[in-house]
């Protein structure tokens, strides 16, 4: 089971602030943008897909979302024209230094069973030794560029005044880093997502509506985290424990699924915003006619703007369609439901544990890591001996987590 150290270093997403040198409207962190880049890979991969009958390895996408977040947390937020600089002309120095933030002296991950990830994993993705031709390097590439961009569409306006505006925004704007984008189809795409009048463009903007919205609103807590930075932050908890398991038949449809069910898991919200958990639990029946209200509001203004498309299905399925609801945390094929929900859980448990240790405390924040721990406790996911879908090699011990935190 990955440890604690492994869980506090992917926090360290949260802490990471982007446009330190802009003015902003509310604060944007490495966490969201890893959030909004993973969920442009997701849609630029999918219409991918769609208009050429290809398929991608979806691993190499998920990992490399990953590996990014991983980068980031290491380099933290270096300017753009200054981080290319160092890549230019310290290029291997800076691969090493990140090497050796999540690598020992013997080559092994620091916070997690060997293999998961390698050194020469982390290392090819760094100096992008294996991307020659790759469209999915292409797809993560444009998902990388677009994020960027559609975070300064925000804050452009608060900046009119700034000489650095317009140099900025020429810089990042789509018709400057498309031109570096090889395939024609994904360019395409990229263009499809600039255009507010696109159903692409509108189907993207409800996942974007999940980052002004502050989880524990009624808690003062340190840092703040976004709906849509603890949903990156849970389907990367999720990556890592069910690659752990080794699960035997399709482990990386079922790896990537679990991701993306993770990284989804919340985007209903986007529609009803949240409803904190007390006044689901004293209003009678509310919580299954929420469900019901969120499916209604998921069909009427998302997947009616993907009806044409073939992915709609595969979509729905990671949100955790049944019976004209959304069961996120239940076990489906190819998802690991329950154990998105275990990692909900840790991640919620963390943010209240890392905002007490940050010198923020309050009664819910306590109650929350209680009730987190309690949730955690003696969990264990064994599927050695099960003979379908989720049939693995290793059982998963959270335990093992709790085990590992100081204190």
């Amino acid at each position: 089971m990955f440890d604690w150290g492994l869980a506090k270093k992917l926090f360290d997403g949260f802490m990471i602030l982007r446009w330190t040198d802009f003015i902003r409207p509310m604060e944007y962190t490495q966490m969201e943008k890893s959030a909004t880049q993973a969920v442009l890979s997701y849609l630029i991969g999918k219409e991918y897909e769609e208009r050429t009958g290809e398929k991608l390895d979806w691993e190499f996408i998920v990992r490399s979302n990953i590996f990014g977040l991983l980068s980031k947390i290491a380099t933290s937020d270096i300017k753009a024209t200054i981080n290319n600089k160092i890549k230019a002309e310290h290029a291997e120095a800076l691969k090493e230094y990140i090497l050796g933030i999540y690598f020992d002296e013997n080559d092994e991950f620091r916070y997690c069973p060997k293999d998961i990830v390698t050194k020469a994993d982390l290392a090819t993705f760094i100096d992008k030794s294996d991307v020659d031709g790759r469209i999915e390097y292409e797809v993560c590439y444009a998902a990388h560029k677009f994020a960027t961009y559609r975070e300064f569409c925000y804050i452009e306006n608060l900046n009119l005044c700034s000489p650095d505006t317009e140099v900025v925004k020429r810089e990042i704007s789509p018709s400057t880093f498309i031109n570096k984008i090889k395939d024609k189809t994904v360019k395409e795409i990229v263009k499809k997502l600039d255009n507010p009048k696109d159903e692409l463009f509108l189907f993207f903007s409800y996942f974007e509506k999940l980052k002004p919205q502050i989880r524990w609103s009624q808690t003062c807590r340190l840092p703040q985290t976004t709906v849509l930075g603890h949903s990156m932050y849970v389907a990367v908890l999720t990556y890592f424990a069910a690659k752990e398991m080794q699960i035997v038949t399709d482990e990386a449809k079922i790896v990537v699924n679990s991701f993306f069910a993770a990284l989804f898991h919340d985007l209903p919200e986007s529609l009803t915003r949240d409803i904190i958990s007390p006044v689901k639990r004293s209003i009678r029946q509310f919580e299954s006619k929420l469900a019901e209200y969120e499916y209604q509001q998921v069909c009427e203004m998302m997947k009616s703007r993907i009806e044409d498309r073939t992915w709609k299905e595969h979509f729905m399925l990671l949100l955790g369609e049944d019976n004209q609801k959304f069961l996120p945390f239940d076990d489906r094929k190819d998802v690991l439901g329950e154990l998105v929900e275990v990692m909900d859980k840790i991640a919620a448990f963390i943010e209240a544990k890392m905002s007490i240790e940050l010198g923020v405390s309050s009664d819910g924040l306590k109650n929350g890591v209680t009730s987190g721990a309690n949730f955690i406790m003696g969990k264990v996911f064994d599927f050695r001996y099960n003979r379908d879908w989720k049939k693995s090699k290793k059982p998963l011990y959270l335990n093992d987590f709790l085990a590992s935190i100081p204190h």
